[in-house]
């Protein structure tokens, strides 16, 4: 990830979850794949190219 922040949530929820212990795995909070202009790509692979890059 080219991001070195995170923005702050409110209500008191965690946008990630890194277990390590006995094994690794990483849970994420739902994210929207949405672009700056409101636009949601059509197909899964365009979605979670943009939920990543948001």
């Amino acid at each position: 990830m080219q991001k070195k922040t995170i923005n702050l949530t409110l209500g008191g929820w965690a946008q990630a979850s890194h277990v390590s212990e006995p094994s690794q795995i990483l849970l994420i909070s739902g994210q929207v794949p949405q672009d700056a202009a409101g636009n949601v790509p059509d197909d899964i692979d365009g979605q979670s190219r943009m939920v990543w890059a948001n």
